[in-house]
Order: structure tokens, then sequence, then C-alpha cells
């Protein structure tokens, strides 16, 4: 995924978990 991380601390969980669902 081609997320910026910046300030993605649990809302990178979460996109991280609706990716790999």
């Amino acid at each position: 995924m081609a997320v910026p991380k910046k300030r993605k601390s649990k809302m990178k969980t979460r996109l991280r978990k609706a990716q790999w669902k």
C-alpha cells in the first residue's frame, strides 16, 4: 500500500487490516 507514513499510528493498523482482508 502506498500511504504517507507521517502521522499514521492506529490508522495504519486499520488500513493494513483492510488491505489484507
